[in-house]
């Protein structure tokens, strides 16, 4: 019983902290806050930069990749209707009349079957598609189907134009290997 006698008379002599003492912690507060926020702003951002850039080069590297499928599946050369630095159209055994085209404007690749057509890629900042024989020396824009044409070379730049990724691939339909 003592003991709870000490402790109760000890409390009620504490008196608490003085409205000097809260001001004091509240401006060293703010001081301390004022001098890290610029410093977490700046990691804030990186990482936002760095995960956004991810997303736009995984993106990118899907739809180069089921562009570069769908290239391989083209039959023979009569099976690529017509192209040029920044469009190509073909056919597969599955589907007819598949374009890829760049719209400068707008910072995309669009897929579209016939007159159907949707972003494919966004972010793209250029594309360029070359078209190369066997001997690879680079065969210009065609309206027709060639019976030169062996490979085709895929360039994209990718990003918000602050921060851009190559991408870069060569592709041979497996039909033209019998041509």
């Amino acid at each position: 019983m003592m003991m709870f006698r000490k402790i109760q008379n000890r409390i009620s002599c504490e008196k608490g902290l003085t409205l000097l003492e809260v001001i004091v912690t509240l401006v060293a507060t703010a001081i301390i806050s004022t001098a890290i926020a610029p410093f977490l702003r700046v990691q804030v951002q990186s990482y936002v930069s760095a995960r956004d850039g991810k997303e736009v080069i995984q993106s990118s590297r899907i739809g180069l990749k089921r562009m570069v499928a769908e290239l391989e599946e083209v039959p023979s050369w009569i099976d690529l209707d017509f192209g040029n630095s920044t469009q190509v159209q073909f056919d597969t055994p599955t589907q007819t009349n598949i374009r890829y085209t760049y719209n400068s404007t707008y910072k995309e690749l669009r897929r579209g079957i016939g007159s159907e057509g949707d972003t494919h890629v966004y972010g793209v900042q250029s594309f360029r598609i070359r078209y190369y024989n066997k001997t690879d020396s680079q065969i210009s824009s065609f309206s027709s189907p060639r019976s030169d044409i062996w490979k085709i070379q895929i360039e994209m730049t990718v990003g918000d134009g602050s921060t851009n990724y190559e991408l870069r691939t060569r592709v041979t339909p497996k039909g033209f290997y019998f041509n």
